[in-house]
């Protein structure tokens, strides 16, 4: 630190050379003397160094003429006149705004202002000269002028930049309440927007009600009674529109350089009254030859699919290595692992969205979710497409609170009732020969050929030792499937033959035993083995049939679990295990895998293993009884000719070279591998066209990945032997029922696939696409022919004996389902619709009419589709219920 002191100078002396140190800058002061403050010791170049106050006694412009009389005295020398004038003085520096050389003015240096005589002005005595020097005082008093103004000016600087930031935090504030106050004021809107439609939904509810009309006229006409809030509105502020980048500019502006506002033509242009061109650029041009030339390539591969079956021996083959081109690696091909890769995928319109509550009650508890592909799902969207259209469609509130717009209102199956199982039945009873000789006839008949869960040889020869041997003990779980196995069988006799005071065919009992057997008289949960998952797929099976597809579904998928967990869907190399015995394990977890994916088709809920994750060979299109034989034992052991007999079987892309594959003749197994390969078309067709979760797709790749599917659909459907062929009238009787079951499994997934191209256009503005018009009447052809395989005049006796009724039901009310949308939608749009459409609608209603009689099912199924149908033809009239 450094001290300061305080020195006091006499009056200075002057002489006549130092007129040059009579300037110093003018600083009124009333006190006597000057004083400058300056630390002790030497001087520095500091800026402290310079921060000298000084005060003088008196002002020049105040001498009075005594004054100056006694100063001309004290002082000895006097000035001459003329060396005061202003030509005679020497040059002065310039201080920052002065006019001229003297720190003041030309106006202010005059005599008359500073009341100064010239000629009376004496010069002090003679004095020494400054120690200092009058150079450096100079210097001193310019440094100390510049410093005091550079002070004045970052202070003021200062003072105006904190006044700036206070008035913007101030206005933060403002906008942030009036932010919030608008805010405020929009969530007033909101609820009294929502108090509006609560209001207006209770007066459209109490209009239908008697006696309500007269109540909301009333409601309507006096607004005072209305208990609803008052919202200010606030005052509309359009905001002035943005101005966009233009992309790209026309050419008078580039040639200008100057900014194009875009459009055609565009402002500049309009202005001045030219011409506006535009040039597409680069890459612009090259995208749209691209996209021309990849519209072509489509065209071209779709000529030749459909020139592909007309054409001779010789082009055939040229063709289909034309189209296997076509198809990059991976492709839809059922042989193939059917990578979802290759097909951009596509979203439904509203992405699978759960509207309701299914914990509500246990009517919505039974039915579930029900995704977009199941065909209950599209019928609950045309219903609700009514509802929105004609509000006298929304029926009243039932007792239990169950809306007639919910999903469960189109559920026909029987997933609200109760399941009927007696576990206080005897589970060891077995029925007499006879009975189960019928039931397991009636089994391996009907149910085997598509569901071979369990070796027919091995399970008979066991069959046969219970009844002659008296002392075998046969295991619980065996015991567990030959009780399932009769309950399905008596259950698919109880459609056709009905006797109530028959307990031997009473399809529950056996039922309640094999599920006590096999499923509820188990300690808690055991690891499972082949019997245990064969024993939950019949369990499946059987609950499929009687209508509960909610529990059927839910044990299936136990059921491909306990599948998994052996490791039944990859390829076995064990050398401990016999080929045949390989082969067996193979169609459990083939059987298990269709059922699966009939209950996925049913319920529109997601499988449970992809097929990439599934390495299962296919099933061999031999029967058991031939697996003795040289060609097929030699088949079992050799993976690489048992795959290529399959790929040569299912795929017509396939031309195997190699000569020593056997000849395969029409059999149950054979029908089989046809029903797996529709299964996993079908899986592939759920992945691509209904996952919620894929991204949305352009309209070149849904087309693409549409076509690939009905591609290989028809493919397959060419590579059936004659005896399965079903597209044309046999008299063979001997694979009637197979014939008849792939012909509504073909159909099915026909309309699976296409069904999302019906009318599509009202989504995507696709009105005048030939090509969506085209896969929309593929789906409602394949509705068409899938009813047209029914007698016109019903029969269920045939019915029954021609194929099982787990599954009818089902494709029965998709085929109706397809036709009663396309009905709507060309009733909607004014379209003329062909008479066949009405005509089939109304054959298979009296089908599930006739199927009433014996199914509380098909009764629910009958009731939803005549309802349906008659708020889209009023004129029609109804159908009665015959007994």
């Amino acid at each position: 630190m450094c001290t300061q002191m305080t020195e006091t100078y006499p009056p200075p002396s002057y002489s006549p050379g130092d007129y040059n140190t009579f300037l110093p800058p003018y600083y009124p002061s009333s006190t006597d003397t000057y004083t400058t403050t300056t630390p002790t010791g030497s001087f520095s170049s500091d800026q402290s160094a310079y921060d000298t106050q000084y005060t003088y006694a008196t002002q020049y412009s105040q001498f009075p003429p005594e004054a100056s009389k006694s100063l001309a005295e004290a002082y000895t020398y006097t000035t001459p006149p003329q060396l005061y004038t202003y030509a005679n003085l020497p040059p002065q520096p310039l201080y920052f705004d002065q006019q001229s050389p003297f720190p003041w003015t030309a106006s202010q240096a005059s005599a008359e202002t500073l009341h100064i005589n010239p000629q009376s002005l004496t010069a002090p005595a003679s004095k020494a000269p400054s120690p200092h020097g009058t150079d450096s005082q100079t210097d001193s008093l310019k440094r100390q002028r510049y410093l005091q103004k550079n002070r004045a000016a970052a202070t003021k600087c200062r003072s105006k930049k904190k006044q700036y930031i206070q008035q913007l935090q101030s206005r933060f504030e403002d906008l942030a309440l009036a932010k919030r106050e608008l805010q405020c004021q929009v969530q007033s809107l909101r609820d009294g927007l929502i108090s509006l439609k609560e209001e207006l939904i209770r007066k459209r509810q109490r209009a239908g009600s008697p006696g309500g009309t007269q109540k909301d006229d009333s409601l309507l006409q006096s607004p005072s009674n209305q208990s609803l809030p008052k919202v200010s509105l606030p005052r509309i502020i359009t905001a002035k529109p943005r101005t966009r980048r233009a992309t790209r500019a026309c050419i008078n502006c580039r040639e200008q350089k100057a900014k194009c506002t875009g459009g055609s033509p565009c402002e500049r242009c309009r202005e001045l009254k030219i011409e506006c061109v535009f040039v597409a650029s680069k890459n612009e041009k090259v995208a749209r030859r691209l996209q021309d030339l990849e519209q072509r390539v489509k065209e071209f591969y779709r000529l030749l699919r459909r020139i592909q079956p007309s054409a001779d021996a010789r082009d055939q083959p040229l063709i289909a290595k034309a189209l296997e081109k076509e198809t990059p690696p991976g492709s839809l091909s059922p042989s193939s692992d059917l990578s979802t890769d290759v097909i951009t995928r596509l979203v439904t319109p509203s992405t699978d969205p759960v509207e309701e509550d299914f914990n509500k009650d246990k009517t919505t508890q039974a039915t579930g979710f029900i995704g977009a592909h199941s065909g209950r799902s599209w019928l609950h969207q045309l219903k609700r497409k009514g509802l929105r259209q004609n509000a006298s469609w929304l029926g009243p509130e039932t007792p239990d609170g169950f809306f007639a717009d919910s999903i469960g209102s189109v559920n026909y199956f029987l997933d609200d009732q109760d399941l009927s199982v007696d576990l206080s039945v005897q589970p060891f009873a077995i029925p007499p020969q006879d009975v189960a000789d019928e039931l397991l006839d009636t089994y391996f008949d009907m149910v085997h050929p598509g569901f071979p869960i369990v070796g027919k040889t091995v399970f008979l020869h066991q069959y046969r030792r219970i009844y002659s041997e008296a002392q075998s003990k046969p295991p619980k779980k065996w015991l567990a499937i030959f009780n399932l196995i009769l309950a399905i069988a008596a259950q698919h006799l109880s459609l056709t033959y009905l006797d109530e005071t028959d307990e031997w065919h009473d399809p529950s009992i056996y039922f309640s035993r094999g599920s006590k057997l096999g499923l509820a008289d188990t300690p808690l949960i055991p690891h499972p083995d082949i019997q245990q998952a064969q024993v939950e797929g019949l369990a499946a099976f059987y609950l499929l049939t009687i209508g509960q597809v909610n529990r059927a579904w839910r044990i299936s998928g136990t059921a491909t679990r306990s599948a998994i967990a052996m490791g039944l869907h990859l390829r076995s190399v064990s050398k401990d295990t016999l080929d045949i015995s390989k082969e067996l394990r193979c169609r459990v977890w083939w059987s298990i895998f269709v059922l699966e994916t009939t209950l996925s088709v049913m319920t529109g809920r997601p499988y449970s293993v992809a097929n990439q994750f599934c390495t299962a060979p296919l099933p061999l299109p031999f029967d058991e009884e031939q697996f003795r034989d040289a060609s097929v034992a030699r088949l079992l052991a050799d993976s690489n000719a048992r795959s290529a007999l399959s790929k040569s079987l299912l795929s017509t892309a396939a031309r195997d070279s190699r000569t020593d594959l056997p000849s395969v003749m029409p059999c149950m197994s054979l029908y089989f591998l046809f029903t797996v390969e529709i299964a996993r078309i079908m899986r592939c067709a759920i992945n691509l066209l209904y996952a919620p979760a894929t991204t949305r797709s352009s309209s070149y790749s849904v087309e693409k990945a549409l076509e690939e599917l009905i591609s290989t659909i028809n493919s397959l459907q060419t590579k059936l032997p004659k005896p399965f062929q079903f597209s044309r009238a046999q008299e063979d009787t001997t694979f009637e029922t197979q014939r008849w079951c792939l012909a509504f499994q073909f159909y099915s997934a026909k309309m699976t696939i296409a069904r999302i191209a019906i009318h599509r256009w009202e989504r995507s503005g696709q009105a005048t696409s030939p090509w969506w018009k085209e896969m929309s009447e593929i789906c409602t052809n394949a509705a068409c022919n899938m009813l047209s395989q029914l007698p016109d005049e019903p029969d269920i006796i045939w019915l029954g004996r021609i194929a099982p009724w787990c599954c009818i039901l089902h494709d029965l009310m998709q085929a109706l389902t397809v036709l009663l949308i396309e009905l709507d939608s060309r009733i909607k749009h004014g379209a003329k619709y062909p008479v066949l459409i009405p005509r089939y609608i109304q054959k298979g209603m009296h089908w599930l009419l006739a199927m009433a009689s014996r199914h509380a099912a098909s009764e629910r199924a009958w009731q939803i589709c005549q309802d349906l149908y008659l708020r889209l033809t009023p004129a029609m009239a109804p159908l009665a219920l015959r007994n």
